[in-house]
């Protein structure tokens, strides 16, 4: 049995006439009649009553036509979605961030215009740290994540989503605390609170490589996984720590930031997916990103 059996037999049943549903399908009256017997041979039932000047469906003929036509319709939707999801307008996108980026709002926008754009897509969303993202990419377990370079995986692409600049969090009490901006060598023999290597292993290497480009090696008294976390702690005196500027909105009593004296320090967030992707749904993504600046390449370590 094929679709045009079931279009042929809609036809017939909806007109009552085999002459007028032949014109409607521009097809001869004959093989459309041929056609039908042919559909009823392979049912086993007779689907008409016919006589020399009327057609009526038999009962089978009635339910068939209630089951004919749900089956053409679902033929037409699945044709619909299919072009869809080739297009990159229906299907599922998964989407992985670690946590310090949804705080700069470059993110939440990209995924709000998203949605507007293309409301039938459903958007799966993870936290997850970068190096969990990079073995979740490679794996195809997702199709693009949000992370802070720098990322050594020569599969993956890097695309910028935002640049920022670092600040310095004090304790209240610091000495430097009221100062309009601090050189980080200021800071020098302090007590570091970092981001873990494991939960932000590109945050991790860029805050210990600008301690190294300002002459010392950070003295890290506790290590842990999420920023936030790392304010807190110098809040109650564990220490100082970088944040990136958007973390400022984040108010912790006790804890003040600090801009970083000249040259300003920047950190980025990236989108990360692997390089041979195929799917429409990340390359009508990958459109609502916005160039940075004149390049959007991101240097790997």
């Amino acid at each position: 049995m094929e679709l045009r059996h079931l279009r042929y037999f809609v036809a017939v049943a909806e007109e009552l006439s085999f002459t007028r549903a032949a014109r409607n399908l521009n097809i001869a009256q004959p093989p459309l009649s041929q056609q039908i017997r042919a559909l009823e041979q392979e049912i086993g039932v007779s689907l008409f009553l016919r006589t020399h000047h009327h057609v009526e469906l038999t009962a089978a003929g009635r339910q068939f036509l209630i089951d004919a036509r749900n089956i053409l319709s679902q033929a037409t939707d699945a044709a619909t979605r299919a072009r869809r999801t080739a297009q990159g307008e229906e299907g599922e996108l998964r989407l992985s961030f670690v946590s310090s980026a949804v705080y700069e709002d470059t993110v939440p926008q990209l995924l709000r215009e998203f949605r507007s754009r293309y409301p039938t897509v459903a958007l799966h969303l993870e936290q997850l740290s970068t190096v969990h993202q990079v073995q979740a990419l490679v794996g195809h377990r997702i199709d693009a994540g949000f992370i802070r370079p720098p990322m050594d995986e020569p599969r993956l692409m890097l695309r910028t989503i935002a640049r920022e600049a670092l600040m310095l969090v004090l304790p209240q009490d610091h000495a430097l605390s009221q100062n309009r901006s601090v050189q980080l060598r200021s800071v020098a023999s302090e007590a570091w609170v970092m981001i873990s290597r494991e939960a932000g292993a590109g945050f991790y290497q860029q805050t210990f490589d600008l301690c190294l480009k300002a002459g010392f090696t950070p003295r890290v008294s506790m290590e842990v996984g999420e920023i936030q976390t790392a304010v807190s702690l110098v809040a109650a005196g564990f220490g100082v720590t970088l944040v990136p500027a958007s973390f400022t909105v984040l108010r912790r009593r006790g804890a003040v930031y600090v801009p970083l004296a000249s040259p300003v320090a920047k950190v980025e967030i990236c989108l990360a997916y692997l390089r041979e992707h195929h799917s429409p749904l990340l390359r009508n993504f990958l459109r609502l990103i916005r160039p940075v600046t004149q390049g959007e390449s991101v240097k790997r370590n």
